[in-house]
């Protein structure tokens, strides 16, 4: 196989996907169509994706992905996302059994969106397993936060409350995926919102669960800050919003 095209050709299988960027393949395939052996090489060059339900996408996508039997291993591949620098490494097995993986990422000083939240933070995270099971573990620094929501903290607080909608069960490999995360802040993490003025608080989260029943154990502390709460404003000594129940996101 010697090939060569664009990656644009996803956005015509899929309306939510936009992409581009070259993708090269070098690689001769033998033995049984059950379990073939593939020995060569795919190159990525410039390679961007973005998928309309993602608040990130990856662009400046640059690596080569070595192939060698039932292996393929990524021997450098870096990109970047939300105006940071992200690098991946490690392999996958292939054949007539179940996949198996090991992939390392490390992310530096990305900017990422969700519900009205800016947040810049790097990552040092690893995913290992099989196709049936597997586990995503490791630390996110937080660096900087920004909040814009015009309501106050106890209505966010009282909002957690509310019963959400039951989210859809993952399917494939992610069903069998496992959680083990720990989040925490960065010294002199800045937090900016229009919430609070010079607010210094300090986190250390651990995620556990799976992708549909997450939980998180651990403790946000303020420090200091002036913060609104219910429509009050409070010069705040000391704050605790602990966290205690594994199996699901319960503030207190």
């Amino acid at each position: 196989i010697d090939a060569s095209t664009n990656l644009s050709l996803l956005q015509d299988l899929d309306r939510d996907i936009y992409s581009d960027g070259q993708i090269v393949l070098q690689a001769n395939v033998r033995g049984a169509l059950s379990q073939p052996l593939v020995s060569g090489k795919m190159e990525l060059k410039n390679a961007s994706l973005n998928l309309a339900s993602s608040p990130n996408g990856i662009s400046n996508a640059n690596g080569v992905i070595a192939l060698n039997g039932n292996r393929a291993t990524i021997t450098q591949l870096t990109a970047e996302s939300g105006g940071g620098k992200i690098t991946l490494r490690g392999f996958a097995t292939f054949g007539s059994s179940a996949l198996r993986y090991t992939l390392r990422a490390n992310a530096a000083h990305v900017r990422s969106r969700y519900q009205g939240a800016s947040v810049i933070a790097s990552a040092n995270a690893s995913l290992t397993g099989t196709s049936e099971h597997s586990v995503l573990s490791g630390t996110v620094t937080l660096e900087k936060i920004a909040y814009n929501s015009q309501s106050d903290f106890g209505s966010m607080l009282s909002s957690t409350a509310t019963p959400t909608e039951t989210p859809s069960v993952p399917t494939g490999f992610l069903a069998g995926m496992h959680l083990d995360i720990n989040v925490r802040t960065a010294p002199g993490a800045r937090f900016q919102t229009s919430l609070a003025e010079r607010l210094q608080a300090d986190a250390d989260l651990n995620i556990r669960g799976t992708l549909a029943s997450p939980g998180i154990v651990g403790a946000i502390t303020v420090s200091e800050g002036t913060l609104v709460f219910f429509g009050n404003e409070y010069s705040v000594n000391r704050g605790q919003i602990s966290f205690y129940d594994p199996t699901r996101i319960a503030p207190v």
